[in-house]
């Protein structure tokens, strides 16, 4: 069941001289607090969800990818995960929530997937939950997997367009400091970014620093008719795309 619809909540503006394609991000934009609007329990056996959400003290320096509790040598999803996880409604009515982003995944409604499928068909990992409301009927919700290739946490913003600081010490792909603003402690509902084409290329819906999730502006335009469907804790925020300029001489911007 979903609740009576409400416009979706957003917050920031395009300045006025960029022409260039808006993406939005999902971020946490206020403080964590009072109970949540997705009043949801898991009840499937423990140690099965332990097998999906990696548990870094059974298993250190893991993760759904290397676990291999998911995913077989070749990459495709055990036979295990073809059955529905299980979990409950803790409250009765309608739930407004149906993006709950985390931090390696969203739990999504099926109207949500559908319009990650339509952008990206195939290339997220997909598992389904059956999740019995107080009546004792079931709602199918699905959480949804970010790519591996899908995360760019840390390397999505612009260095030159968002006048980053160089790192003393790069290491690998990290060479510059994130901007504060993609943090929840330094929310600037005013500040406008850029994200970086060389390392988005052509995604549409991919995981970003914090609690960032991005999607492309085809993905959001099917999300926003939605309505409020993100947690009372978040918000989307709209950013730019940048490409460095023919004449950047990478090596005086710290690229090289």
């Amino acid at each position: 069941m979903t609740a009576k619809f409400k416009k979706m909540r957003t917050a920031g503006v395009v300045p006025p001289d960029y022409d260039g394609p808006v993406y939005w991000r999902v971020m946490q934009y206020h403080l964590v607090s009072g109970a949540s609007d997705e009043p949801i329990a898991f009840t499937d056996d423990p140690a099965r969800l332990d097998r999906l959400w990696i548990d870094w003290n059974k298993m250190p320096g893991k993760s759904i990818f290397t676990s291999g509790t998911v995913f077989d040598e070749d990459g495709a999803i055990l036979p295990e995960w073809k059955q529905p996880i299980k979990a409950k409604w803790t409250k009765p009515g309608p739930v407004r929530v149906e993006y709950s982003p985390g931090r390696y995944s969203a739990r999504v409604s099926e109207r949500v997937l559908d319009a990650i499928e339509s952008v990206e068909p195939g290339r997220h990992h997909v598992f389904p939950i059956d999740v019995r409301c107080t009546d004792g009927t079931i709602e199918r919700r699905y959480q949804i997997f970010f790519a591996q290739d899908a995360f760019v946490d840390g390397i999505e913003a612009h260095p030159v367009a968002n006048a980053l600081e160089p790192l003393p010490k790069p290491v690998g792909v990290y060479r510059f400091r994130p901007p504060t603003w993609l943090y929840a402690f330094d929310i600037d509902e005013d500040q406008f970014g850029y994200l970086d084409r060389s390392v988005v290329g052509g995604m549409r819906w991919f995981k970003g620093t914090a609690t960032n999730h991005y999607f492309s502006p085809d993905l959001f335009s099917k999300l926003r008719p939605m309505g409020n469907i993100f947690p009372k804790w978040d918000v989307a925020l709209p950013i730019g795309m940048a490409a460095d300029p023919p004449n950047l001489d990478p090596l005086s911007q710290g690229y090289a």
